[in-house]
């Protein structure tokens, strides 16, 4: 059986999620909360996710592919878990 750090990496490997979207995706896996956690706290130590490069680099692709305004984009940003603050910036 895959362990939760190795289920995160492979999720991570494919593209870049939100702190939110690999915490959900491994407690629909039925991963411990707990271990989740320190999973969580490992890939930010190694900057294997980073919700502010996240954030911009989905703002960034946005604007220049989808050509969306600020007000969607910051919408999309919440749904995938990005604090309010960070969305707005």
């Amino acid at each position: 059986m895959i362990n939760c750090r190795e289920s995160a990496l492979r999720l991570i490997a494919v593209k870049d999620r939100t702190e939110k979207e690999i915490r959900t995706r491994r407690v629909e896996k039925g991963y411990d909360v707990e271990e989740i956690e320190a999973e969580l706290e490992f890939l930010k130590e190694y900057n294997y996710i980073d919700d502010l490069r996240y954030s911009t680099h989905f703002a960034n692709d946005c604007v220049n592919i989808k050509k969306w305004g600020k007000a969607r984009i910051k919408m999309e940003l919440i749904k995938k878990g990005i604090d309010r603050e960070m969305a707005e910036n």
